[in-house]
């Protein structure tokens, strides 16, 4: 059986492989930016997702040089200099992009990321409690700050905010759940079950939606297989 910092731990890996795969939502200012920057941006964005961190960082970098409105690039170049393990030159990125655009607040997160990446607990600790007063239903700052309870051991803490978080989880799961199933009646197999993945981390074994999704999986797995894409 899994101790409660095993559990968290496990949570935090799957955020950070999950990030590998996803990015923020993307709203470009498409008034601003050209859309050969934008093709740049998505090309770069397939070769992060490739795992090539360093070809990646250099174009969304020389993308946000060019553009330093564009914080997508911004933001994905701070994500890519993580994963090069740069650290501490993600988090200035983070840093910069959250205080010029503090309404977006991945950036804040992931400033937060690097904080604790860093050590710097109090500081990782205070900004999210920040980002949590406006996002209280956010269950990755509160697992990020159940973390960070728990390296200081304030184990209390810790249960608090993991019960917190347990309260959003059916709910974000029911939105991977529909995301899914639209995918695979789209024919888009691998997405579908990628989502379907996600819903069931965030749902107990006894959870009614568990057998729904399981289903799902199955058929679209079975159409997988016998090459129907």
């Amino acid at each position: 059986m899994y101790s409660i910092r095993s559990c968290i731990k496990i949570f935090m890996i799957i955020l950070v492989f999950s990030g590998l795969l996803e990015c923020s939502r993307i709203n470009f200012f498409k008034k601003n930016i050209p859309d050969e920057a934008i093709s740049r941006y998505l090309s770069a964005k397939k070769i992060y997702e490739n795992g090539d961190f360093l070809s990646a960082s250099g174009e969304f970098g020389s993308i946000y040089e060019e553009y330093p409105y564009f914080y997508q690039a911004g933001f994905m170049y701070g994500k890519s200099l993580f994963f090069m393990e740069k650290t501490d030159d993600s988090r200035g990125i983070f840093e910069k992009l959250y205080k010029k655009f503090p309404a977006f607040t991945d950036a804040g997160f992931w400033q937060a990321r690097t904080l604790y990446s860093l050590g710097k607990l109090d500081e990782a600790e205070e900004l999210l409690r920040r980002l949590l007063s406006y996002q209280h239903d956010n269950p990755e700052f509160l697992y990020m700050l159940a973390l960070i309870s728990l390296e200081e051991d304030r184990v209390p803490d810790a249960i608090s905010f993991l019960k917190k978080a347990s309260l959003f989880g059916e709910r974000f799961a029911l939105v991977y759940f529909q995301l899914g199933r639209l995918y695979g009646q789209l024919g888009l197999k691998s997405e579908s079950l990628k989502e379907l993945s996600r819903a069931k981390v965030l749902l107990s074994e006894d959870s009614n939606l568990s057998g729904s999704i399981e289903s799902i999986e199955k058929k679209v797995s079975s159409e997988v297989y016998s090459g129907k894409r």
